[in-house]
């Protein structure tokens, strides 16, 4: 199977994957939150917050570190194995000494035992790195997806289990663990491996020095990400924590969805090409294609869109989330054509770089927030979204540099999917302004025009892209 055809299936697996695990999640979501009480919720959001940053430590890169190097030798599969979980038992048992210090920052004794049982599943996340990477070495894009998606799946069905028989927030708990347990056993499974006891740190040290530089950036990204809305909840109203949170939430799913599957799809194969660029300059320009392909639509329908959506989604209780919405969207475009920086560098070995970018864009980011906080909610959603706009495009020509890539290349492969949704917006408005948009039928028929319209676009300008599209995942060469 070409590269190509295996980048398109590897999309198709990791996108079902990814998409399952998501409605997985809200279907969970729904369900507790109607079991539940409020005030129990609130307990299980603190919880997360300092299991967050524990998972934010991940696997301190060493699945990255081993797709981008390609080793694969017993010895260093092994040292990796067993550096990953001692770190991971180290971080398990801090958390659980510590918890009595969360319990005194957040003044919520009871989060206690929370925390101590939610180390199990933090000690889970360390041993998946070897047996992923392994997967991702072999484009195994299939067996990860299943992994994933029935490890998503038992962890929702144990956690309805749970909190159906009455263990309240035990069950929110206990959803990562069985999650993560059912992850493991089917990654070592696909893998066909399990660790030795062969230990030497030389064979690994390269791979275990990209995981250092891309721990700080993995630790950087998840506090840039908690930091607004932290300050926004001491500073702020609820009701404006409540509308800036839900804008973010809408506008960081697509983003999450389609981004996320094309970086896991395209690091695995630019660093089996990473040493000869022209290949690697072939797959980030399709990828950035593919990305803008899927994200281009979204936000500009979401922008032009933003009354009707918010008003029949939401309630006319809602109504001050559309100017953030129409705000950050643009951050958020260019952050999604932009993910594939990240990738792009770390197959290249420049995981230094990330972390450098990572720590000056969580600082400019903390800058911004903290400044314009007192001018309001307004005022910080256009610095949110002027802060990631411009670290985004820093990061982007950093790395097409890396590549030996000019940005006028890139954003010439980005013209034609801008034209699809320029125009998609054009019929889409030319009946918003016919249309009662209070009634739903109205917003149905504004959406059907849309899709349609950029359909038909890609349809007939894009053949060659869909074909291919087609030929990947029908064809017998690539089954």
């Amino acid at each position: 199977m070409s590269l190509a055809n295996a980048g398109i299936r590897g999309a198709y697996f990791t996108s079902l994957a990814l998409g399952f695990r998501q409605v997985f999640s809200l279907l969970t979501t729904f369900y507790v939150a109607s079991r539940l009480l409020p005030a129990d919720i609130g307990v299980f959001s603190l919880v997360m917050l300092v299991v967050g940053l524990a998972q934010a430590i991940g696997d301190i890169g060493i699945s990255a570190g081993l797709v981008r190097t390609q080793k694969n030798s017993a010895v260093t599969l092994s040292t990796c194995f067993w550096v990953s979980a001692a770190i991971g038992a180290v971080l398990s048992i801090a958390m659980v000494l510590l918890t009595p210090v969360a319990s005194w920052f957040y003044e919520k004794p009871e989060i206690e035992p929370y925390l101590r049982v939610s180390a199990i599943g933090l000690l889970l996340n360390f041993l998946t790195p070897v047996p992923m990477a392994i997967l991702q070495q072999r484009l195994a894009y299939r067996e990860i997806a299943i992994s994933q998606g029935l490890g998503s799946l038992a962890g929702a069905l144990g956690t309805i289990g749970l909190v159906t028989s009455g263990f309240g927030i035990w069950g929110l708990v206990f959803q990562p663990i069985i999650g993560n347990l059912c992850i493991w056993c089917l990654l070592v499974f696909y893998a066909k491996w399990l660790p030795t006891l062969q230990f030497q740190l030389a064979s690994a040290r390269d791979v275990l020095l990209d995981g250092v530089h891309l721990l700080g950036s993995g630790i950087t990204v998840y506090l840039r990400n908690k930091l607004d809305i932290i300050i926004i909840g001491r500073a702020l109203s609820t009701k404006d924590l409540g509308e800036y949170g839900m804008a973010q939430t809408i506008l960081y799913s697509p983003m999450h969805l389609i981004s996320s599957t094309i970086s896991r799809v395209i690091f695995p194969l630019l660093a089996k090409v990473q040493n000869d660029l022209d290949k690697v300059k072939s797959a980030v320009l399709k990828a950035a294609s593919w990305t803008a392909l899927l994200v281009f639509p979204l936000y500009s329908g979401l922008v032009v869109l933003a009354d009707e959506f918010v008003l029949h989604l939401f309630g006319p209780n809602w109504t001050g989330m559309v100017v953030l919405i129409r705000i950050m969207a643009i951050s958020f475009i260019i952050q999604s054509v932009g993910n594939v920086s990240g990738p792009l560098m770390i197959a290249l070995g420049r995981t230094k770089t990330v972390f450098k970018l990572s720590v000056g864009g969580a600082l400019l980011y903390f800058a911004v927030v903290l400044a314009l906080v007192p001018y309001g909610l307004k005022a910080v959603a256009i610095g949110y979204a002027v802060a990631n706009s411009i670290v985004g495009l820093i990061t982007l020509i950093v790395a097409l540099r890396c590549a030996q890539m000019s940005l006028n290349e890139f954003l010439m492969t980005l013209a034609k999917p801008a034209m699809f949704a320029l125009l998609m917006c054009v019929a889409i408005v030319s009946v918003q302004t016919a249309l009662d948009p209070t009634t739903v039928s109205s917003f149905a028929l504004m959406l059907v025009v849309g899709a349609a319209t950029y359909v038909a676009l890609i349809y007939r300008f894009e053949e060659p892209a869909w074909r291919q599209v087609l030929d990947a995942l029908f064809s017998r060469k690539a089954a």
